[in-house]
């Protein structure tokens, strides 16, 4: 399929390919994530797919998060890594993930990833939508101008505990 805009007449291998080569890891403390969709790779407009290409830094975290519109795959390229995944009835189930192990995260399902291990984590993610979107809850829920009375009540702290991060 070719996107409408593009001439089919000067297309050849090289629209089918997206390199993932020596990208950088931005934060020792967070994964990075390199997105790979439509927007920058115009081979995948219109299939209903994207991913991502994640780097975990020893001691790194991609915190918890959701994709509420679309589902997850995580493949494990290399090392070793530890998942977290909430259900609707608040169950967490928890994996710890090696080289060629695939994780599946349900579409809008709280999960998270942190590499406990001493060596760098590379892992492809595969997502059935276009656009799964993210939502970084500890983004979303403090750092978005909830009064801090709400988020007080809301987990049963108080204001100092809020007001740390």
């Amino acid at each position: 399929m070719v996107p409408p805009e593009v001439d089919p007449a000067t297309i050849d291998g090289g629209f089918f390919i997206n390199s993932l080569r020596n990208v950088a890891i931005a934060s020792q403390d967070f994964a990075t994530v390199t997105p790979v969709n439509e927007g920058i790779f115009p081979a995948l407009k219109g299939l209903g797919v994207s991913s991502a290409f994640l780097q975990y830094p020893k001691g790194s975290v991609n915190p918890s998060h959701t994709h509420p519109r679309g589902t997850e795959l995580l493949f494990i390229l290399e090392g070793t890594l530890d998942v977290g995944l909430l259900d609707t009835k608040d169950k967490l189930f928890t994996q710890t993930l090696k080289t060629g192990d695939l994780f599946v995260f349900p579409k809008s399902l709280v999960h998270f990833q942190i590499n406990r291990k001493h060596e760098t984590v590379t892992a492809l993610a595969s997502f059935s939508s276009s656009n799964p979107g993210t939502v970084r809850l500890p983004n979303n829920l403090f750092k978005s101008n909830i009064a801090d009375d709400v988020l007080q009540k809301s987990f049963g702290v108080n204001q100092y505990a809020i007001q740390l991060n």
